[in-house]
């Protein structure tokens, strides 16, 4: 039976008994050696697209619903889609306690903390506004990256952080959005 250690790396749940992947030149790692597998960056554009289209719903439910009872719904909702999938394979990966507590943390900061600051702020700016400011997810993570897991930079990563950096600021500077404190949504 194979175990699931979340200290070493998340394991691909469909596939849990397959073989590491041979590095090809064709395949580059984020910098740390391994190879990315087919069809990943098409994985990610897919959760991009997603993420990016739930945005505007945020809105909308954020203005009818107290926040917290839809981050409850919102989180219950996934569970219950994700549950067909987690079941057939529940007790084919063994967690430790650290695994557990590690598990709870994200679930805790990286999916309720962020539900609740996404749909509370989501109340109080514009959509478009909204969007821009969660945009910046893909730079933290980059740079959460380098700084916590030590994966190596580029001058490459280095210009695309510093370009969508760039990006974000003009649209949110330039954009001329009317937020609720007046002509600008930060100092109004």
């Amino acid at each position: 039976m194979p175990t699931f250690n979340l200290g070493v790396g998340l394991a691909d749940h469909a596939d849990l008994d397959r073989k590491p992947m041979e590095a090809s030149p064709t395949q580059t790692g984020a910098g740390n050696g391994r190879s990315t597998p087919p069809g990943a960056y098409a994985w990610l554009a897919l959760g991009m697209l997603l993420f990016g289209s739930g945005i505007p719903i945020a809105k909308i439910v954020a203005e009818g619903l107290p926040v917290a009872w839809a981050s409850a719904f919102r989180l219950a909702a996934a569970a219950l889609v994700l549950l067909p999938f987690v079941l057939p394979r529940l007790w084919a990966v063994r967690l430790g306690k650290r695994d557990w507590a590690m598990l709870f943390a994200l679930g805790v900061v990286g999916i309720y903390l962020f539900s609740l600051g996404t749909l509370h702020g989501m109340r109080l700016i514009p959509g478009t506004l909204g969007s821009l400011v969660t945009s910046t997810t893909p730079i933290l993570t980059a740079v959460g990256g380098i700084l916590f897991l030590q994966e190596r930079s580029s001058p490459a990563k280095t210009a695309a952080v510093a370009l969508a950096a760039a990006g974000i600021a003009v649209a949110n500077l330039a954009g001329g959005g009317e937020g609720p404190g007046g002509a600008h949504p930060y100092w109004g």
